[in-house]
């Protein structure tokens, strides 16, 4: 799962192979594996996919979307913190001791406030996204996809997240 191969999937049964993949993925331990409609830009992230990434760059994204510099939509935002910070969470959460330190907690915080507020005004209606997927046994069935069941699937594995296209 380390590679950051890509590979292309083409079934009749979309959701069962993504269920597939996902167990496979989760059973071997890799848990940043998610389901994306398009793959990831590897130049929005500030460093290499295989090792996590610094506090400051953690830091930075989140200040990009409380409040984003000029040029920078609350979208493109949204995508480099995303393909920034691994999907199990922030790494570097909790504040350093210090004079200088940043209040991370507080930092967050915002952040999910700005998200809640502007999330609506950012993404009008539904994205043409693969509809809900929970690849778990006791989970109702998926709403009906906006993608033919039939569509063809690019894989793309990293160390820090994996990404499934539809």
């Amino acid at each position: 799962w380390s590679t950051g191969g890509t590979r292309i999937y083409t079934c009749a049964d979309r959701d069962a192979l993504l269920a597939s993949l996902m167990d496979g993925a989760r059973g071997s331990g890799h848990l940043g594996v998610h389901v994306r409609m398009l793959s990831s830009d590897p130049l929005k992230r500030l460093g290499p996919s295989s090792i996590p990434v610094e506090e400051e760059v953690e830091s930075m994204c989140l200040r990009n979307l409380q409040a984003q510099p000029p040029g920078l939509t609350f979208a493109e935002a949204i995508e480099r913190f995303n393909a920034n910070v691994p999907y199990s969470g922030l790494l570097h959460s909790v504040s350093a001791d210090g004079l200088f330190a940043e209040n991370k907690e507080r930092l967050i915080t915002g952040c999910l406030g700005v998200i809640v507020m502007r999330g609506e005004e950012s993404f009008q209606g539904p994205p043409p996204s693969m509809g809900s997927f929970n690849s778990s046994p006791s989970s109702p069935t998926p709403t009906t996809p906006a993608i033919p069941p039939s569509a063809s699937l690019t894989f793309t594995t990293t160390t820090s997240s994996t990404t499934t296209t539809t």
